[in-house]
């Protein structure tokens, strides 16, 4: 990831992962809590990353305007980051498709997402710190490969 911001914004999610708890109820919580900012990132990540590229490739017209329709994209779910990467190249919306279904890393997303959806609207949810320690990394990686996909674009390889 080369976006400073989400590196430092990942950085303070895994150091609030890695805060020891042993209350039970606390526990619980702080599940609960990691899940939204874990969340926040992921969308804050989808955002960034194609905004850097527009930046990068766009006419600065064309740049703000689609700066301010992937600005409005919320709660991504794995279908919405297939959705959006095929808005820029069918192409990457079928490789990103390809990629997100292994390891489940479409699970990862959704969990993440549900659950956010889930926690800010008062319904039950189960997740924790455990759940968001496996499902973040994947989340991570479908963020790196949509950065990739944006980088080779940028910077096609030379004949």
């Amino acid at each position: 990831m080369q976006n400073t911001s989400l590196q430092n914004q990942l950085q303070q999610i895994n150091d609030l992962l890695s805060v020891p708890i042993t209350d039970p109820a606390v526990q619980g919580h702080w599940g609960r809590y990691t899940c939204i900012v874990a969340a926040g990132f992921v969308e804050n990540a989808l955002q960034a990353v194609y905004k850097d590229y527009v930046d990068k490739s766009a006419n600065p017209d064309v740049a703000g305007y689609t700066s301010r329709h992937i600005e409005r994209i919320t709660n991504p779910n794995a279908d919405r980051f297939i959705v959006t990467a095929r808005s820029f190249n069918r192409d990457w919306g079928r490789e990103l498709r390809n990629f997100i279904r292994l390891q489940n890393r479409n699970v990862a997303l959704d969990t993440i997402m549900e659950n956010r959806n889930k926690i800010a609207h008062g319904a039950p949810s189960t997740i924790s710190v455990d759940n968001v320690k496996q499902y973040l990394p994947k989340c991570v990686e479908v963020i790196d490969f949509i950065e990739s996909q944006c980088l080779a674009s940028l910077n096609p390889p030379a004949n």
